[in-house]
């Protein structure tokens, strides 16, 4: 009976992978100050009580209040298109804080991946992701993409999303990112469980 081949791992340096990443994080901090911005204008408060209320949000406690304001507003007709772009921003946060909290290896059988296992309490509780510079390119082509959606709304919200396409084109792109299966259906979850994932080990 043949024996299970051992993964190896390696920590090569990857200047490609690296440019690609700290692209990424900076996508990401622009994508934290939409939300922001989205807070801010979505309250109603000033831009002081704002900072003073808003300024430490998280990106999934962000989506969570948006969604909760969403809930006492007059019904809008681009809730689906905001759910669609919270859905994704969700799935690209999932990827950012394993990278940003457990860091990436390259491995023999996986490529480059960003996992917990060394932290895991279980091995249930092992998350494994792969990684490389063309995905991270696309999240980062994603979270731009969020930010006009954000942009065109804020702007542009009596037209409908085909009249703000014309004047953004990236709005009707795909997202290059391909959300895992289920995300979307969770992704109104996410505001809940935000808070008890970070206490769980």
């Amino acid at each position: 009976m043949s024996q299970p081949v051992k993964r190896t791992v390696s920590l090569t340096p990857d200047p490609a992978y690296w440019q690609a990443l700290g692209e990424f994080v900076e996508a990401f901090a622009h994508i934290e100050h939409f939300l922001f911005n989205g807070l801010t204008l979505a309250s109603g408060v000033s831009p002081r009580v704002a900072k003073a209320l808003f300024s430490g949000t998280r990106a999934l406690d962000a989506i969570s209040l948006l969604r909760r304001i969403s809930e006492i507003s007059p019904p809008s007709a681009n809730r689906d298109e905001l759910e669609d772009v919270f859905a994704q921003i969700t799935a690209i946060n999932m990827i950012r804080n394993s990278i940003v909290h457990y860091a990436s290896i390259m491995t023999s059988d996986s490529g480059r991946i960003t996992t917990n296992w060394a932290r895991a309490l279980t091995p249930e509780r092992i998350a494994e992701h792969r990684i490389s510079p063309d995905m991270l390119k696309d999240m980062s082509a994603d979270l731009d993409k969020a930010g006009n959606h954000f942009v065109s709304l804020w702007t542009l919200g009596s037209l409908t999303l085909a009249q703000r396409a014309e004047e953004l084109p990236p709005l009707a792109r795909a997202w290059r990112y391909k959300r895992p299966q289920g995300d979307s259906n969770q992704s109104r979850k996410s505001g809940q469980t935000a808070k008890r994932d970070r206490r769980t080990p």
